[in-house]
């Protein structure tokens, strides 16, 4: 699972690895996070509405679940 940085292709990423492991990351004021992490969003270009579902819940919820 990755959380890519706002300024980094989410798209490509997600082709290399499967949208199932790409995450919205908020954990500001790391790096990967935003003041206003909904604006993250605007730079999620190319994705479906299922695909950031996934990207902004789902893949969440799913790590957090897994087993250890």
């Amino acid at each position: 699972f990755i959380a890519p940085f706002a300024e980094e292709d989410a798209r490509a990423l997600a082709d290399v690895i499967g949208v199932d492991h790409v995450l919205m990351g908020s954990d500001y004021p790391h790096p990967e996070g935003t003041t206003e992490p909904l604006t993250y969003l605007n730079e999620l270009k190319g994705f479906s509405i299922a695909e950031l579902r996934k990207i902004c819940v789902t893949n969440t919820d799913a790590l957090l679940r897994a087993p250890n």
